[in-house]
């Protein structure tokens, strides 16, 4: 949560992103991260937290990895 408010800056000079571009990446993120805690704690009391904490683990660092992939594509 916390690395987005600094990686910000540095992306947002290698992309050459405005302050618009700014704020819609980080509400992206935190809106996404507000959803995947409420869901996350759906599915904790359904399968239990030693299955729901393996497979966020996992995915977490699955899509860490593709993170500057992801920001190197340019859809302009």
């Amino acid at each position: 949560r916390s690395n987005l408010a600094i990686a910000i800056v540095y992306m947002s000079k290698e992309f050459n992103w405005n302050h618009s571009t700014q704020g819609l990446v980080s509400s992206s993120f935190y809106f996404g991260y507000i959803t995947t805690q409420i869901i996350g704690g759906v599915l904790t009391d359904k399968y239990g937290a030693r299955i729901i904490l393996g497979i966020s683990a996992i995915s977490w660092s699955i899509f860490t990895l593709l993170t500057p992939i992801s920001a190197r594509i340019n859809i302009y």
